[in-house]
């Protein structure tokens, strides 16, 4: 009896000195690498955090691929038409200027064709100018070559030339619109509205 009553007193005392050590003592428990069931239990924290990384990532990419959407859609949906300039009736020098163009379209040099355009008499205003291009927007040769008329008479402004860079990409004539762009920012104007209208096209 006297060894039984020592025995489970000396358990009493071994468990009171040891569960407080495993408690502050982790390092006391097996390690992962020695316990495939710990393994197991540790993977899913792993797991859970690269998860929640790449989710957050995720979500920041996306956030920001919404934007840059947002302003894209906002840019080409914004409306490049242009409305007919208005009719104040029956213009006899417009009608006259596009009767000429029509016979000096077929002059072997666009100098030649300018030159006789000069000899007409007819006097070059912006807004005779833009009327015409206008009129021609469907026939784009015709249109640039009363352009080329109104700029060395001096009769071009932005609105010219912005018309003029809408109807060239109408026709797929990018490269000659793209010199109009290059000439108006040399002539010191803004382009903005030009190179939008270019790309929306």
């Amino acid at each position: 009896m006297a060894l039984l009553s020592l025995a489970r007193r000396l358990q009493r005392t071994h468990s009171r000195i040891l569960f407080p050590f495993l408690l502050h003592h982790p390092a006391a428990i097996p390690s992962p690498a020695s316990s495939p069931s710990t393994q197991q239990l540790s993977f899913p924290s792993s797991a859970f955090h690269q998860t929640l990384f790449i989710s957050s990532r995720t979500l920041l990419f996306t956030s920001r691929f919404s934007t840059l959407q947002s302003l894209s859609t906002q840019t080409l949906n914004y409306p490049f038409e242009f409305t007919p300039p208005p009719i104040h009736g029956p213009d006899s020098q417009e009608q006259a200027l596009l009767r000429l163009l029509k016979r000096v379209a077929h002059f072997s040099s666009e100098a030649e064709a300018v030159a006789s355009l000069d000899e007409s008499g007819i006097k070059a205003t912006q807004d005779l100018v833009y009327s015409v291009i206008w009129t021609l927007r469907e026939e784009w040769r015709l249109a640039f070559l009363a352009f080329k008329w109104g700029e060395k008479c001096g009769s071009t402004d932005e609105n010219t030339y912005e018309l003029m860079v809408w109807v060239l990409g109408n026709h797929r004539k990018f490269n000659m619109a793209w010199c109009l762009i290059r000439d108006l920012f040399r002539s010191s104007m803004d382009t903005r509205r030009a190179m939008f209208i270019m790309i929306d096209r």
